[in-house]
């Protein structure tokens, strides 16, 4: 119930096309899948793990190499202390948010420091209980950046009825692409969301940001003795209650404890990402909405004073009369802004329904710019379009040894299981599979393209959706 809850707030609440919807027990069940994404670069190219252990660097030099992850846990902080540099100077994208495999770049364009290599990058491979990392070579000039991504995706466990279903559907999208929603987990899993936090450093209520995040996890585990004491505003007795790791909650109770302001405490226990991740909830959580209504409330094809995005001029314009009668544009053309604190929400035919949006969750005036720690510009893109259309887009149905697709690591070691891993039962190990493939945007998610692809809300499948600590 409560995801169904959070679904309908955040405006996941459509598809395009009139397929059928899937029945039974594919959309209620928590379906087995294997999921791969690798990092597409500028060139072209598709990212792969070819060799492990990264060999010598020049201190001086940029340093780049592919970084190889299996599992739902991250090794970030201990990849920072293997190559001995700060965690914030490891630019890696965004983690998967469910098992799976992910192959992404990693650029250090100070180098390494001037230290003797520790082991792992010899061995190029470091590991814990949740999950496997693996460091490898690659040859890329010192631009190299990641554009997009390739997602590699195998739904099991299908019968005969559920993959013809599941044909209809793909083709449909790829003539048509699907919504490019935000997808639910980017709000938050735990008893506070994101944009509750960020609608409060948006308009500066700095002492309502702190008791939120110092509240957030009231049915945690672990947290939940804390965030009581917190809610009492007894930060002494949290901090004792704290369990290790919790670096920004302990840092923020700690400044509030020594009586600095709600606003210092903020900047001071917050990193520039957590800032970006709170108030851009508020902002996805506007545009998702305003996606909704759109393709609800009007036709599935550009109407006059919808927003294209214009390559020459580099900004956002609205479609005039004449360019919808001399059909200039498609759906997929379409674009919708993304809102900042401060700023006017640009016309466009979301513009109402964003600034709803903001009334809503934000009544009092934005705080001034100067107050957040970070550019606002570069907070989100201006626009995202309305409509993703994977690119490069194929699938195939397989039985059998067909079925398995190998990862990187399990090709550099045979001995290495595949994506997932695990025994299957036998439904999964008998019936057939689906097996896509697709490029998508750095900004896209392999949960979207699941999501249209059953043509279910996440709550129908709730996979990687359980609920989540909110530590920052």
């Amino acid at each position: 119930m409560a995801l169904r809850a959070l679904e309908a707030e955040v405006g996941l609440s459509c598809f395009l096309g009139a397929g059928q919807r899937l029945q039974g027990q594919l959309r209620s069940q928590k379906f087995p899948m294997d999921l791969q994404r690798h990092d597409v670069l500028r060139s072209g190219e598709v990212l792969h793990l070819s060799s492990l252990g990264t060999g010598t660097s020049s201190p001086s030099k940029p340093f780049h190499c592919a970084v190889y992850l299996r599992g739902s846990g991250s090794l970030q902080e201990r990849l920072a202390q293997e190559l001995q540099v700060p965690k914030a100077a490891l630019r890696l994208g965004p983690r998967l948010r469910q098992p799976g495999v992910s192959v992404q770049l990693l650029s250090l364009p100070k180098g390494l420091p001037d230290k003797p290599p520790r082991e792992t990058l010899t061995s190029g491979l470091l590991q814990d209980e949740d999950a496997t990392l693996a460091l490898g070579h690659t040859d890329l000039a010192e631009d190299g950046r990641s554009v997009a991504h390739r997602f590699s995706v195998v739904l099991r466990g299908l019968n005969p009825r559920e993959a013809e279903l599941l044909e209809d559907r793909v083709e449909e999208i790829r003539s048509n692409g699907f919504v490019n929603f935000f997808e639910l987990a980017l709000f938050g899993l735990a008893e506070v969301r994101h944009f509750e936090v960020g609608a409060c450093l948006w308009a500066g209520r700095w002492s309502d940001a702190c008791r939120l995040l110092l509240t957030a996890n009231r049915r945690s585990s672990q947290l939940a003795p804390a965030s009581q004491a917190f809610a009492q505003d007894d930060y002494e007795r949290g901090l004792e209650l704290l369990p290790s790791g919790c670096k920004g909650l302990r840092s923020l109770a700690m400044n509030l404890l020594l009586k600095r302001s709600a606003h210092e405490a903020l900047v001071k226990s917050l990193s520039r990402a957590d800032w970006s991740r709170y108030l851009g909830a508020v902002s996805r959580l506007a545009w998702n909405r305003a996606a909704a209504l759109r393709l609800q409330s009007l036709p599935l094809k550009p109407q006059p004073g919808d927003l294209v995005f214009d390559e020459k001029a580099g900004e956002p314009r609205p479609v005039t009369a004449k360019e919808v009668h001399e059909e200039r544009w498609q759906l997929r053309d379409l674009v919708l802004p993304l809102p900042r604190p401060s700023q006017a929400v640009p016309f466009s035919g979301g513009r109402l329904s964003m600034e709803a949006v903001l009334r809503e969750l934000c009544p009092e005036e934005d705080a001034a710019p100067e107050l957040f720690p970070l550019k606002l510009e570069q907070l989100l893109p201006k626009v995202r379009p309305l409509v993703a259309v994977p690119a490069d887009f194929s699938w195939d149905l397989a039985e059998g040894d067909g079925i398995r697709v190998p990862c990187d690591l399990s090709r550099l070691q045979p001995s290495d299981p595949p994506t997932t891993g695990g025994r299957r039962n036998r439904r999964e190990r008998e019936g057939p599979a689906l097996k896509l493939r697709a490029t998508l945007g750095r900004t896209s998610s392999a949960e979207a393209l699941i999501r249209e692809v059953l043509k279910a809300n996440p709550s129908e499948f709730q996979v990687a959706l359980g609920r989540a600590d909110e530590t920052f």
